[in-house]
């Protein structure tokens, strides 16, 4: 899986024994079928450094038989942290569910806002 092999993904800490957000995924999705990552490059390059996945892994995939989108804050990246990357991410992955149809699902163990940019912390397209 190309998202998992990079070498830039943070390594589960030792001891945790919580599940990563690809396992909480692949836990929900129904067996036998594969998520359409969104986004992956989302965070690279910024201003203030390389947000890993944009600080959250959004994703199409099928639920209880349904197509539905996941969006998923990455607790192993900086505990979760809310970058203005991870709000245009969120609401970019709202958006086309809305304009699909979709349901979506919020699997959120954040750490809140980076509080050096917090005030560039919209949930609006305008801002984030």
């Amino acid at each position: 899986d190309i998202i998992k092999k990079g070498n830039s993904l943070p390594k589960m800490p030792p001891g945790m024994n919580k599940l990563s957000v690809y396992d909480r995924i692949s836990l929900l999705k129904d067996p036998g079928t594969q998520p359409l990552y969104l986004s992956i490059t989302a965070g690279l390059n910024l201003p203030y450094g390389n947000v890993n996945n944009g600080g959250a892994v959004s994703a199409v995939t099928q639920i209880m038989g349904e197509q539905c989108v996941i969006i998923a804050s990455n607790w192993i990246f900086k505990g979760g942290t809310a970058y203005p990357i991870t709000v245009k991410k969120q609401l970019r992955a709202q958006e086309i569910a809305l304009m699909n149809r979709l349901p979506s699902v919020h699997l959120v163990d954040s750490g809140g806002a980076f509080l050096p940019l917090q005030a560039d912390i919209f949930p609006d397209k305008e801002h984030g």
